[in-house]
C-alpha cells in the first residue's frame, strides 16, 4: 500500500501542485457580487450657473461585481456617485444617482438609493454678525476673560433656505489648558437647529482673536435658551428661532456657576400662532446668579413659521407641446399620469388635477409628420401652481398623438 502510494512520487507532487495552481488563478479571476463596506458621498455637477443644489441623501450603498484581486485595490476612493442636473432651474426633483469607478474591470450592479430628491436654489449672499463660541477648557483655576477679534461681520453665501436659518456666525474659539492670554488664529463657521452648516461658503473662513486668560473667579459666559410653551397653528411649525445676543455673562456662588451651562428665558407662548415675530423676553435667572457689566436682562427673539409640506396623488392627462410649427399636441393623454405632489398643506388641500399641466418642449424641430409619439416624462416638464413641487410622476414614458392644425 504504501509502496502504491510513494510510487512515483515525484509526478504526482508536480499534479497536484499544478491544480493548487489552477484553482488558485481560477478563484482570483473569478468575478463576484458583493456589497462594497463603504458609502460613498454624493456630489452635485453641471449645476445651472446661480444655482446651488440641496439634499439631505448625502451618500449611497453600492454592490459592486468584480474579480477577487480587483476587490483588493479597491477603496472609497475608486467611485465616484454624482447627481446631473444639466439644464434643470429652480425646483425639486427626483434624480438618478450615478456611479461609477475609476478601476478597470468593475461594475456596478446595485445603488441603494438609485434616485434622490434634489432642489435647486438660487444662490444668495448676505452679512451676519460675527460672535464667539468658546470651545475646551483653559487651565483649572483659571478662567476666559475678553475675547476681541478683528472682524465684526462675515459674508455668507449658498442656497437661500440653507441662509435664511442662520443670522449669526460663530468664532470657534478653541482651548487646551492655557494659563495666559493668546492671540490666535481661529475658524468661523455658521450653526443652524440641526448643528454645523458646512454646505454654505464664509468669507474670510477664519479670524485673528486676542483671549485674555485670567484668575478663575465666580462669573461666566453662557449661552441663552430659548424656552417655548403649546404648538403653533394646526399645519405649521417653527422653522427658525434666533435670539440676541446669544451669550450673556452672569455671576453667582461658585458651585452653581460652574455647572451652568445656559441661562433659560422666560417661556414663549406658540399656542394657534402660524405668523412670524419678534419679542423681548426677559432672562429667568437661577436662585444667586445675576448678570455682570453690561450684560442685558433680557434678550431679542425672533420666530419664524412655515406650513407643513404634504403630499398629494393626482391623476393628470392635461398636456401641451411646444416649438411645434405646423401641428400641436392632443390636448389630453389617453391615459392619465400619477404623480405625487407636494407643498403647503392649504394649497395642497385645495389642489387637483386641472392645475397641473405637462409641457413638452420639441425644441429639436424633429416632428415632421402627424402621428403617436413616446415621449419621456420628469418631473421638470410639469407646470403647477407656486409653491407646489412635483416629487414623482409615473409612468415616465406616456404616448402623445401629433395632430395638424
Amino acid at each position: 500500500m504504501f509502496k502504491l502510494f510513494f510510487q512515483n512520487w515525484v509526478v504526482k507532487v508536480i499534479c497536484f501542485s499544478g491544480a493548487a495552481l489552477l484553482w488558485f488563478y481560477v478563484s482570483l479571476t473569478q468575478n463576484s457580487v458583493a456589497k462594497f463596506p463603504g458609502a460613498i458621498n454624493i456630489k452635485a455637477v453641471n449645476t445651472t450657473p446661480g444655482y446651488i443644489a440641496t439634499y439631505d441623501q448625502k451618500s449611497v450603498e453600492i454592490r459592486v461585481m468584480a474579480e477577487a484581486v480587483t476587490w483588493r485595490k479597491l477603496s472609497t476612493e475608486s467611485f465616484s456617485a454624482y447627481v446631473d442636473l444639466s439644464g434643470y432651474k429652480a425646483g425639486t426633483y427626483e434624480t438618478l444617482v450615478n456611479v461609477t469607478s475609476s478601476v478597470p474591470g468593475v461594475t456596478v450592479v446595485e445603488r441603494k438609493p438609485d434616485k434622490i430628491l434634489v432642489s435647486l436654489e438660487p444662490v444668495v449672499t448676505k452679512e451676519v454678525v460675527l460672535n464667539k463660541k468658546i470651545e475646551g477648557n483653559v487651565a483649572d483655576g483659571y478662567s476666559v476673560g475678553d475675547v476681541t477679534f478683528s472682524q465684526e461681520k462675515v459674508q455668507i453665501t449658498g442656497a437661500k433656505s440653507r441662509l435664511d436659518n442662520i443670522n449669526e456666525a460663530s468664532l470657534l474659539v478653541n482651548l487646551a489648558g492655557e494659563q495666559r492670554s493668546f492671540d490666535r488664529t481661529f475658524k468661523v463657521a455658521v450653526f443652524d437647529e440641526k448643528g454645523e452648516v458646512r454646505d454654505v461658503e464664509i468669507l474670510p473662513k477664519e479670524s485673528e482673536a486676542n483671549v485674555s486668560i485670567v484668575k478663575a473667579s465666580n462669573n461666566k459666559t453662557v449661552g441663552v435658551r430659548v424656552m417655548t410653551t403649546g404648538q403653533p397653528k394646526t399645519g405649521y411649525y417653527v422653522s427658525n428661532i434666533s435670539v440676541s445676543p446669544t451669550t450673556v455673562d452672569v455671576i453667582g456662588p461658585q458651585s452653581t456657576v460652574n455647572d451652568l451651562k445656559y441661562i433659560e428665558t422666560q417661556p414663549i407662548e406658540l399656542t394657534n400662532i402660524s405668523t412670524d415675530f419678534e419679542k423681548e423676553v426677559q432672562l429667568n435667572f437661577p436662585s444667586g446668579v445675576t448678570i455682570t457689566g453690561s450684560t442685558p436682562g433680557a434678550v431679542k427673539i425672533s420666530l419664524s413659521f412655515l406650513a407643513s409640506p404634504i403630499t398629494k396623488e393626482l391623476d393628470v392627462s392635461k398636456i401641451i407641446g411646444l416649438n411645434l410649427p405646423g401641428f400641436k399636441l392632443k390636448e389630453t393623454l389617453s391615459s392619465p399620469i400619477k404623480v405625487i405632489a407636494s407643498g403647503p398643506v392649504d394649497i395642497v388641500n385645495a389642489l387637483s388635477s386641472d392645475d397641473i399641466q405637462i409641457v413638452i418642449n420639441f425644441s429639436d424641430n424633429s416632428v415632421t409628420a402627424p402621428g403617436v409619439r413616446n415621449v419621456d416624462i420628469a418631473p421638470k416638464n410639469f407646470k403647477s401652481p407656486d409653491k407646489i413641487s412635483i416629487l414623482s410622476a409615473v409612468p415616465s414614458t406616456v404616448p402623445v398623438e401629433i395632430q395638424p392644425l
